[in-house]
């Protein structure tokens, strides 16, 4: 859980970075959406998506956490303007 601001860290904003803040997360967690129903048992997608949604919401909370002591208000504004994983959702 080691999250590392560095120096000269800035924000990015442009891609798709304008409208969610994890899109990295986003993908990852449709690859295992896609696995999960790939293998045609609703059980299956609990037992993925519950364990890895837990740890990627721990980790996007200690890392705006710490993006927002690091970059102020402007990754706060940033925050309020853009969701987490999902456009217009969440």
């Amino acid at each position: 859980m080691d999250v590392t601001i560095e120096k000269d860290h800035e924000l990015v904003e442009r891609g798709p970075f304008r409208i969610v803040r994890r899109p990295s997360y986003t993908g990852v967690l449709l690859a295992f959406v896609g696995f999960a129903l790939s293998l045609r048992d609703w059980a299956s997608l609990l037992v993925i998506l519950l364990p890895i949604g837990a740890a990627f919401i721990r980790r996007m909370n200690v890392e705006e956490d710490a993006l927002s002591r690091a970059l102020g208000p402007h990754y706060v504004d940033y925050m309020k303007r853009t969701k987490r994983l999902v456009p217009f959702v969440y």
